[in-house]
């Protein structure tokens, strides 16, 4: 037991991968705590309800941030430990303020017309409030995307702790004074706002007061430049993580999202796995070159045959004991939900793997490729869901999700064995 913890210590890389597992671990298990209690309390119709707008708000969050987290955390990650990280950290928190406020300026004034525009003019409220979580969520993900490119990931745990934590506290105490799902939001709101602060002082403190030297460059264009192909991969990711719900709330009932909801909250999330290993390890594949190619393929080959062990009990979990656990954590009402999370396994089993092949690209400035191969996922996606959501409702959706993350899985996969076995790598 003392060689294990004293392994941790002392490896730099596997006490990344340790923050990055209690990170995805408490962010998972507060996360699925609160939906449990939301999915519970609120009931099935309302719970959809809270689903379908919470999806909306997702992508309009997603537009907000335009795709700087992730190109700043690859710029971040490139020149951490350089005199010109300073430079880099205040380009990436200049452009991530920039377009939260102007989003959030946009949706304050067009919140009115985005309700009726759906078709749920009740949303009206929400939307407006929603113009506040868009500053502080949108910073939050940034400063979360930054911890990850400067390897402290143990400032996402405390983060992550805190965030996840006081939504819980605070969407139990709001809704035990109003069942309504402005009480949620509001939670929300504090929540991330508080978390957001926390983390601007983590980051002020440990490195933006250290370097003060002149600014001979400027980032701001080449973080900008570098969002955009995320930003295009960004809106195919989210047609395949969130259409799905917006889809079925525009074709369908409340009730069928409420019962899709639950299976999506699972499945959503257990990928998250993946993506904790990926946190703190992939960033080193930023500096891939001709000299330690060898030695990061067995690297990545590794990652990949953990992840299958990791998620091959997982899968038959699914598969077996899902209509034990369903009715007996969510409620006997939302035993529809069996039937889709099955199928969603197929789901969860794809994306746990394409959390690597999206980060190696990333690092690799191969969004495009990922742009295309994504692309058509998404057409596969949105088809399927017009000819199955209206005869299958929640079933329908589940199979569009699963069956089209096939094809971008397979493609990215090529792309990551030929970027491996290419001879042109230089050094960086």
């Amino acid at each position: 037991m003392f060689a294990i913890v004293n392994y941790f210590i002392k490896n730099k890389l596997a006490k990344e991968v340790f923050w990055s597992f209690s990170t995805k671990g408490v962010s998972f298990l507060l996360y699925l705590s609160l939906n449990i209690y939301l999915a519970r309390t609120l009931k099935v119709e309302k719970y959809g309800m809270w689903s379908f707008f919470y999806s909306i708000f997702t992508i309009i969050l997603f537009f907000s941030c335009f795709g700087i987290s992730s190109s700043a955390q690859k710029y971040i990650a490139q020149y951490s430990g350089t005199e010109k990280l300073s430079v880099v950290l205040k380009n990436s928190l200049k452009l991530g303020l920039i377009f939260n406020l102007a989003f959030a300026f946009l949706l304050f004034f067009i919140h009115n017309f985005l309700a009726n525009l759906i078709g749920r003019p009740e949303f009206a409220t929400l939307f407006l409030f929603s113009s506040v979580l868009i500053l502080s969520a949108g910073f939050l993900e940034l400063l979360k995307n930054i911890f990850i490119g400067l390897h402290r990931i143990r400032f996402n745990f405390i983060i992550a702790l805190i965030e996840f934590g006081l939504k819980l506290i605070l969407t139990i105490v709001f809704l035990n004074f109003s069942l309504k799902l402005l009480s949620v939001l509001s939670s929300f709101v504090g929540a991330t706002t508080i978390s957001f602060t926390i983390g601007v002082y983590l980051l002020y403190k440990n490195f933006y007061n250290k370097s003060m030297l002149p600014e001979k460059e400027d980032f701001t264009k080449d973080i900008l430049k570098y969002s955009l192909p995320l930003f295009v991969v960004g809106i195919n990711y989210l047609v395949l993580t969130e259409i799905d719900t917006v889809m079925l709330g525009l074709l369908s009932t409340d009730r069928e999202v409420g019962i899709y909801a639950v299976a999506k909250q699972i499945a959503g999330n257990l990928p998250h796995i993946s993506l904790a290993m990926a946190m703190g390890v992939m960033p080193v594949f930023a500096k891939l070159n001709k000299e330690n190619k060898k030695e990061l393929e067995r690297l990545f080959h590794s990652l990949l045959k953990r992840n299958f062990y990791i998620f091959l009990p997982i899968a038959v979990t699914l598969l077996f004991f899902s209509g034990f656990f369903i009715p007996f954590i969510f409620g006997i009402k939302y035993l529809p939900s069996v039937l889709p999370l099955r199928i969603l396994t197929l789901y969860v089993i794809c994306l746990s793997f394409l959390v690597f092949f999206d980060a190696f690209l990333n690092y690799q400035q191969l969004v495009r490729k990922r742009v295309v191969n994504m692309s058509i996922s998404m057409a596969i996606n949105i088809i399927l869901n017009i000819f199955l959501i209206p005869k299958y409702g929640a079933v329908g959706t589940a199979i569009a999700t699963a069956v089209s993350q096939i094809p971008c899985t397979i493609l990215n996969w090529r792309e990551v064995r030929k970027q491996f076995s290419c001879e042109l790598l230089t050094s960086k």
